[in-house]
């Protein structure tokens, strides 16, 4: 408990990126907890933790998005009544961005959530996901480049004539 501990918020803000759903995300956060419980002596090194949980994490994310494909996609409309409406602008922008995350590539996919939204750096993704740092490099250049064209597809208001639209995502604070 002692090493998951301080890895939890980003683990299920990891998780909550990829999958969107928040009850979807709680049981895959659930699951890797359990499976790097269960595998844990199967580690040989305790600083190698970190990757071992998120590693679990993104094999269960892509077995969930591989069931979706075989059972098809319903995707339910949430409506919530908030007195607060005066985010709605700012929450239907992060869920375009969250839509066109999803049509990205998964390595791509990945390398963007864990360097821009979870704050690894790039030798922390290259462990996690296998890669050399020259491949993860490659993966956030080119995942960017993706992102933006598809969100321009999206919201094609946001290019101003020829002006190259350059993304950036706000990194959160690490806090429970």
């Amino acid at each position: 408990m002692q090493l998951y501990e301080p890895a939890h918020a980003r683990l299920c803000r990891f998780v909550q990126t990829l999958v969107w759903n928040a009850d979807d995300a709680k049981d895959i956060v659930a699951e890797t907890t359990l499976i790097a419980y269960e595998r844990f002596e199967t580690l040989k090194k305790p600083e190698q933790f970190l990757y071992f949980l998120f590693a679990i994490a993104s094999n269960l994310v892509k077995k969930k998005n591989r069931r979706k494909k075989f059972w098809g996609l319903f995707e339910s409309v949430e409506v919530v009544s908030r007195a607060d409406n005066h985010r709605a602008d700012e929450q239907l922008l992060r869920k375009e961005l969250y839509v066109a995350l999803n049509k990205l590539p998964r390595k791509q996919n990945e390398a963007i959530v864990l360097f821009e939204i979870t704050g690894f750096s790039i030798k922390e993704i290259s462990n996690i996901q296998g890669l050399t740092e020259s491949g993860v490099k490659s993966n956030l250049k080119r995942g960017k480049e993706k992102l933006g064209k598809l969100l321009l597809e999206r919201q094609p208001d946001l290019s101003v004539g020829d002006a190259q639209v350059e993304l950036t995502i706000e990194r959160r604070g690490y806090g429970k």
